[in-house]
């Protein structure tokens, strides 16, 4: 279901779940490859994309990559929403290319990687426009 045709009382709560998934999977998904020249070396790269996407958090000894994170936090009553579809889509991408060593497999994956933060901060900000308008209602 969309997050627009979410009734208030799913939506609520929900937003502060999509904000937990924007900053735990969206933020650190990328995280090491935002330093990264735009000519760097695809060792650095590849390093980058290993770091960003096999620890994507890391809590003490406990790390988890983006798609376990995704698979623990992945909001089931958002099952057929655009965005949701697309990380699920990605993260099928990502599960396989995150360890590649061809240069065009990398640089696949961490386009991947940019997109599913890109889609975790349309989510949650779609989820809060929409909890917003519920509100004057």
């Amino acid at each position: 279901m969309r997050v627009e045709a979410l009734p208030p009382a799913v939506l609520a709560p929900l937003v502060e779940v999509l904000a937990d998934i924007r900053h735990d999977l969206g933020k650190y998904i990328c995280f090491e490859q935002r330093f990264l020249a735009a000519d760097a070396p695809l060792d650095q790269r590849r390093a980058a994309l290993i770091a960003d996407v096999g620890q994507t958090r890391r809590s003490g000894e406990r790390v988890e990559s983006a798609m376990d994170l995704w698979a623990r936090m992945r909001p089931a009553q958002l099952d057929g929403d655009e965005d949701v579809d697309f990380i699920d889509a990605e993260m099928g991408l990502l599960s396989q290319l995150w360890q590649a060593t061809d240069p065009s497999d990398v640089e696949r994956a961490l386009a991947a990687a940019q997109a599913i933060a890109r889609a975790t901060r349309s989510l949650h900000g779609r989820a809060l426009a929409q909890a917003g308008e519920g509100s004057d209602g």
